[in-house]
């Protein structure tokens, strides 16, 4: 019922003007790749569109307070694609595909002062409950070492701390993801830095 938005936004908050807002639109078992009767987040998907309708919706319900910007983009998903070899197999094509095409939706609408906003993302953990999570793995990580502001978490360390006999973080899985989040985007007083090459406030 909370995840790692809940710590993310304890952090945002104490930073000025205190003006961060967190929009969170979480389903279970999605995949990157077109799947008949599955949710997935191909562009163009239902999926895809309720994201853009909520960012869109928040920005203009918010318009007379204040000129919302999508700052970062937080993905935590891949667990189901890692349950199939050809889904595994296409993971590095269709999360680049997804990248691309989120960013540049969101400055088409207006959303986004750049085109090039931090994706910051969850690596599926070296866990034998998704067979194929070597192929999605190295995906991510080809992702995150090949465009520009794609940043990959590491949450191998807590791989333990999970609820009851399921794959999902427990508090404190969520607690520590939530606060690996934020620190990707300000390891430095609320700046992002991306290998060294520009700062900016998210």
């Amino acid at each position: 019922l909370f995840g790692p938005e809940i710590y993310l936004s304890r952090y945002l908050n104490e930073e000025e003007p205190r003006q961060h807002y967190v929009l969170k639109l979480a389903i279970s078992n999605t995949t990157l790749a077109h799947v008949p009767d599955a949710d997935s987040w191909v562009p163009g998907g239902h999926l895809y569109r309720q994201l853009l309708r909520m960012v869109v919706d928040a920005h203009q319900k918010k318009s007379d307070e204040i000129n919302l910007r999508v700052g970062a983009i937080f993905f935590v998903q891949g667990e189901s694609d890692a349950m199939s070899l050809a889904r595994a197999e296409a993971y590095e094509k269709n999360i680049i595909q997804f990248v691309k095409a989120i960013r540049s939706d969101l400055l088409s609408i207006g959303c986004v002062d750049f085109l090039n906003i931090p994706f910051i993302m969850s690596r599926v953990q070296d866990n034998p409950a998704w067979p194929f999570r070597d192929v999605v793995r190295r995906a991510q990580e080809k992702a995150s070492r090949t465009m520009i502001r794609v940043k990959l978490i590491d949450t191998d360390d807590f791989r333990e701390h999970v609820t009851a006999g399921s794959s999902h973080f427990n508090e404190y899985g969520q607690a520590k993801l939530g606060e690996r989040f934020y620190r990707s985007l300000t390891p430095a007083r609320g700046r992002f830095v991306a290998s060294g090459r520009s700062r900016f406030r998210p």
